[in-house]
C-alpha cells in the first residue's frame, strides 16, 4: 500500500512524494515525505493507491467502509517514474473521490491479495500516512504493526488544509460532508466520526460516557492528530489575495435555535475532544466566514488536548462570524438563529467536562495567531444577549499556558433588525472582547497579545432613550436617560467590555454537562503576561476597557466573580492613547448624569481603576450592585525602550497590593524563565508565525510594527 501527495510551490523534487508500506521486522520503513517547515509548498492533491512488481500479477482490492472513486492516473505514472520496478493505482481523496463511508467509525478497511497471500489495512483516506497493516493470511510472517491509525502510536497526519478540514466529516443517509453544520436535529449530530457526542440533553456528561457512546452512533475513542507539514490556504495562482483562501468551516461548527426561550438552557450535541498537536507547523492564510454560534478553526471543543498550534497570515485572513439582519417576526434560517456565540481564531467555545472544571484541567499550550483579522459581523437577534470575541478564544473553560495573539480585532455587531428596531435581550446585548479570549473562566500564564481593537459606530451607538421606540444614540448624545432591559426603564440596551488579555470572567453553561440551566462565573487569573495591543477610545457603548482584562458586567452581579492579576506588564503608549474625551452622558440608572460613564469617570483615579480591570463602578452604571474581590498584584506599565532593552532597563514593578516593588534589568528578567529574546530565524532561514528564542520551536510572531520583547524559551 502507498500514500502519495502533490505538493507544489517548494523547492522539492518531484512534486509528487509518496510513503509506501515497506516493512521490515514488521516495522514499516520510513518514505520520503517532506517534514521541513516553511518549505514554501502547498499538498493540492494526495491519496492511497497500491503497487506490485512488474511481471507479477496485479493483486486484487476490496474495501470495508470506503469508497474506490477518484483514481488517479498522474499520480500513478509519477510514483512509477521514481520507482520503475513497480506499477501503480492510485486513488484521490474527495468528498467523492476516495473517502470514508461511515459516521460511526474513523478507519476503514483495504484487503489487498495476490496468490495465495493477503494483506489487511486499517486506514483513514482523510489523513496522511494514516494505513497499518492489521492482518496477514497465508505463508507471510511479520509485517505488522499492531497498532490502528488515530492513536497515540500512529497518529492521523494532517499535512494540508483539507485534511484538517476532514476532522469534521459527517457521513449521513448515504451522503457525506466536511463543511456540514451540527444541529440537534434527530441524531445527525452523532454522524461525524471524529467528533465526540452527547448521550442526554440534560445531566452531567463525561469523558467516560463521550468515548462509550451509544447504540445509535457507536463508540468514539480519543483520536490523535498531529500536524507533520505546514498548511497552506492561500491560492497559488494569487497568494496574496486574500479572497482565494481556503473558506474553512469550523470543526464541529453549530447552530442552534432557543425558539422564545430567554434562559441559558442550552445543549451541547457534539465537540472535538480528542488531541491536536501542531508541532509549530503553521496553518496560513485560510478564510472562516460563518453563522455558526461557536466560531474558530475549531468551533467547541471539550476535554481536547490542544497544543503547538500557529494560526500565521500574511495576506489579510479573514476569521469572521457573518450573519444577515433578523427579520422583525420569527427566525428564519439558521443565519438569524436567535442564539448567543463565541468568536475565536482558533476556538469559539474551549469547554470541559464538569469534573475537570473542579479538578484537573484541561489546557491549550503553546498556540498562536498573527496576522489575522478575526471580525464579528452578526447581525442576528438574540434572545439572551451574550457574545464573546478573542483573539485566540471565544470563551476558555480550560487553562491558557504560553499562547499568544497578535490580531485586529473588529466588532462591527449590531442588534437592530430589518426595520430599524434594536432587539431587546433578556438582560442586554453584552459583547465581551480580549485579545487573547473574550471570556475567561481560569488561568492564563506566559501569555502575550498585540494588535488592534475597534468597534463599529454602529456597535457604538445601540442606546435607546426613554420614550422612543427605536432611535439609537449616538455616542455624544446628551445628558438624557434611556432604557435598561434590567433595573431600569425596560428596553433594549448593548454593554462593550474589552480587556488587552481578557474580556470578561462570564460564560454560558450546557445543560448536558451541569445538569442545571445557568451561567458560570469565572475567576480570571492572569499570571506572567504582556499586552502591547491598541485599545478604541471610551465612547458610546463601550462600558469598560482593562489593560489586562477584568470580570466586566459581572462586576457586582455575584461575589463568585473574581479578578486575579500576579506580575503583569502592558505597553505605555497604549493605555495613554484612550481617549475619554466623549465619554457618554447618559444613564439608564438613577436620575442624573451623575451616574453616566462621563460622571462616574471623571477623575483620573476613576480611570485608573477601570484600566487596572476593577469595574466597581459598575454599581451605579448597571442593574447589580454588589462587591467583588479584586487581587491586582504587580501591573506595571513599560515604555518600548525598556520592553526592547536587553539590559539597562530599570524595571519597577507597580500596583503591587500589599507587597513591595521588584526591580529588574531587563523584561525578559521581570518575566521569568518562560521567556527568551525574539528572533525571526531558525538555521539561518526567516520563518513565520510567533516569536521564539528556542530551536526547537519554529515560529516568530511580529507581523507589525511593535515592541521587540522576549518571547517563550520553550
Amino acid at each position: 500500500m502507498v500514500y502519495w501527495e502533490h505538493e507544489e510551490g517548494a523547492a522539492v523534487t518531484p512534486a509528487i512524494t509518496s510513503h509506501t508500506s515497506a516493512f521490515e521486522n514488521g516495522v514499516r520503513k520510513d518514505g520520503s515525505l517532506c517534514t521541513a517547515h516553511d518549505d514554501g509548498g502547498k499538498i493540492t492533491a494526495y491519496g492511497y493507491g497500491y503497487y506490485w512488481s512488474k511481471g507479477e500479477t496485479e493483486p486484487l482490492l476490496e474495501t470495508q467502509r470506503i469508497a474506490l472513486d477518484g483514481r488517479n492516473t498522474e499520480a500513478a505514472a509519477e510514483l512509477e517514474k521514481q520507482m520503475p520496478p513497480f506499477s501503480f493505482v492510485t486513488y484521490q481523496t474527495s468528498d467523492t473521490g476516495l473517502r470514508l463511508l461511515s459516521g460511526t467509525t474513523g478507519n476503514g478497511y483495504w484487503f489487498l491479495s495476490q496468490g495465495g497471500c493477503g494483506f489487511t489495512y486499517t486506514v483513514s483516506p482523510f489523513f496522511a500516512d494514516s494505513y497499518a497493516v492489521t492482518a496477514v493470511s497465508t505463508g507471510i510472517t511479520g509485517g505488522t504493526t499492531g497498532v490502528e491509525p488515530g492513536t497515540d502510536a500512529l497518529p492521523y497526519q494532517v499535512r494540508s488544509v483539507e485534511q484538517l478540514q476532514y476532522i469534521n466529516w459527517s457521513y449521513y443517509d448515504d451522503q457525506g460532508s466536511s463543511t456540514r453544520d451540527v444541529t440537534g436535529s434527530g441524531s445527525m449530530y452523532k454522524y461525524y466520526p471524529y467528533l465526540q457526542y452527547s448521550r442526554v440533553t440534560w445531566g452531567y456528561q463525561s469523558k467516560e460516557d463521550a468515548i462509550a457512546g451509544d447504540s445509535t452512533g457507536g463508540t468514539r475513542p480519543i483520536r490523535t492528530w498531529k500536524q507533520s507539514h505546514d498548511l497552506n490556504g492561500q491560492s497559488l495562482a494569487d497568494p496574496t489575495d486574500a479572497s482565494l483562501n481556503y473558506s474553512f468551516h469550523p470543526i464541529a461548527g453549530s447552530v442552534y435555535d432557543s425558539g422564545s426561550s430567554t434562559d441559558y438552557r442550552m445543549v451541547l450535541y457534539n465537540w472535538f475532544g480528542s488531541k491536536y498537536d501542531g508541532q509549530s507547523y503553521y496553518i496560513k492564510n485560510v478564510n472562516i466566514d460563518s453563522y455558526c454560534y461557536n466560531v474558530g478553526l475549531f468551533g467547541t471543543t471539550a476535554g481536547a488536548e490542544i497544543a503547538n498550534i500557529v494560526l500565521y497570515s500574511d495576506n489579510g485572513a479573514v476569521i469572521q462570524r457573518n450573519t444577515d439582519p433578523a427579520l422583525p417576526a420569527a427566525p428564519d434560517g439558521a443565519s438569524v438563529f436567535p442564539t448567543s456565540y463565541a468568536l475565536g481564531g482558533l476556538v469559539g467555545i474551549a469547554y470541559d467536562y464538569n469534573s475537570s472544571m473542579h479538578g484537573q484541567r484541561q489546557s491549550i499550550t503553546n498556540c498562536a495567531i498573527a496576522g489575522y483579522t478575526v471580525a464579528d459581523n452578526s447581525r442576528n437577534k438574540q434572545h439572551l444577549g451574550e457574545a464573546a470575541i478573542g483573539g485566540l478564544v471565544g470563551v476558555s473553560s480550560v487553562n491558557l499556558n504560553k499562547c499568544s495573539a497578535v490580531v485586529d480585532l473588529q466588532i462591527n455587531c449590531t442588534h437592530v433588525d430589518t426595520n430599524g428596531y434594536m432587539n431587546a435581550a433578556r438582560y442586554g446585548n453584552y459583547v465581551r472582547v480580549g485579545g487573547l479570549a473574550g471570556g475567561v473562566r481560569f488561568a492564563v500564564t506566559d501569555c502575550y497579545t498585540g494588535g488592534t481593537i475597534t468597534v463599529g459606530e454602529e456597535t457604538l451607538k445601540e442606546r435607546v432613550p426613554r420614550g422612543q421606540q427605536q432611535q439609537c444614540l449616538l455616542p455624544t448624545a446628551p445628558a438624557v436617560r434611556v432604557k435598561m432591559n434590567s433595573g431600569g426603564v425596560s428596553g433594549p440596551d448593548t454593554y462593550v467590555y474589552i480587556g488587552g488579555m481578557g474580556g470578561s470572567g462570564f460564560s454560558a453553561s450546557f445543560t448536558n454537562f451541569v445538569n442545571r440551566v445557568d451561567s458560570s462565573d469565572g475567576q480570571p487569573t492572569f499570571n506572567n503576561c504582556y499586552t502591547y495591543m491598541e485599545f478604541p477610545d471610551m465612547e458610546g457603548t463601550i462600558t469598560g476597557i482593562s489593560l489586562m482584562g477584568s470580570i466586566a458586567d459581572r462586576a457586582g452581579a455575584s461575589t463568585n466573580a473574581k479578578l486575579y492579576i500576579n506580575n503583569c506588564y502592558y505597553l505605555n503608549s497604549s493605555k495613554n492613547s484612550i481617549s475619554f474625551d466623549d465619554l457618554p452622558k447618559y444613564y439608564g440608572k438613577g436620575n442624573s448624569g451623575s451616574n453616566s460613564l462621563s460622571g462616574l469617570l471623571r477623575t483620573e483615579a476613576a480611570r485608573g481603576k477601570m484600566l487596572n480591570g476593577d469595574l466597581s463602578y459598575l454599581r451605579n452604571y448597571g442593574w447589580n450592585g454588589g462587591s467583588n474581590t479584586y487581587s491586582i498584584k504587580g501591573l506595571t506599565g513599560l515604555t518600548y525602550e525598556q520592553m526592547s532593552q536587553r539590559t539597562g532597563a530599570n524595571i519597577v514593578t507597580q500596583n503591587n497590593g500589599t507587597g513591595t516593588a521588584q526591580r529588574y534589568d531587563s523584561f525578559a528578567a521581570a518575566l521569568g524563565s518562560s521567556f527568551a529574546w525574539v528572533t525571526t530565524e531558525e538555521n539561518g532561514a526567516e520563518v513565520h508565525g510567533k516569536n521564539t528564542a528556542s530551536p526547537a520551536a519554529t515560529r516568530p510572531c511580529r507581523v507589525r510594527t511593535s515592541p521587540s520583547p522576549p518571547c517563550w524559551s520553550g
